[in-house]
Order: structure tokens, then C-alpha cells, then sequence
């Protein structure tokens, strides 16, 4: 859904890192949520590998609880590095899509 309203071409399941690649080769991991009335948490999945920069930008998506789009945005690898909070039980990086992060000029609400 995400891949094909940014026009994004999916990547094989052997890559590492991402999931979809635009014309110009930039990579994006999709991570997604779904709001409920009972669960209004907006921490998307684990970020893992970080400091490989497997990606060049990360695409979040907030869904409501009947699966419609709310919000997507488009965020640059720099700023999950400036914003995640390393999990060492995870063994990765976990980001909330809520201000302060939304609010840096570097990252674009794509709807």
C-alpha cells in the first residue's frame, strides 16, 4: 500500500535493511502502526543495524484502526541516528513518530 502510493519499487526479499528503492536508488525501510482507542502508542518496529546506514530514508505510516492511511512520513536516515533510542534487549533502535521527531525540518509529511 505505502510502496505503491510513493511509487516505490519493492525490494527482493534477500536485501538487508529495506524494503522498497525509488528511480534515483534511495533505499526505505516501511514501518507502519495502527492506532486504537485501546492502544495510542505511535512507536514504530525495532530499527536494527543503524550505524550501517542500510538505509537512506525511512517511511512511517499511521494507520486508524480500520487500516486507513492517517499520516505518512518521510524521514531521513540521519535523524532515526539523532533521534532512536538504543535497546540493548532489542538489539536496536526504537523511534515514536510524535514531536520532537515530526517537528525537525529535515523530515517531510507526506500526507
Amino acid at each position: 500500500l505505502v510502496s505503491e502510493d510513493l511509487r516505490l519499487k519493492l525490494a527482493p526479499p534477500v536485501a538487508q535493511g529495506y524494503d522498497a528503492t525509488d528511480d534515483a536508488g534511495c533505499r526505505y525501510p516501511i514501518k507502519s502502526r495502527r492506532l486504537t482507542p485501546q492502544n495510542k502508542s505511535r512507536q514504530l518496529g525495532v530499527v536494527r543495524k543503524l550505524d550501517q546506514a542500510e538505509f537512506d530514508f525511512l517511511i512511517a505510516a499511521i494507520f486508524s484502526e480500520n487500516l486507513a492511511l492517517l499520516e505518512m512520513w518521510k524521514i531521513p536516515h540521519q535523524v532515526v541516528v539523532d533521534f532512536g533510542r538504543w535497546v540493548p534487549t532489542l538489539n536496536g533502535h526504537r523511534i515514536h513518530v510524535k514531536p520532537p521527531l515530526v517537528d525537525d525540518p529535515r523530515v517531510d509529511r507526506l500526507r
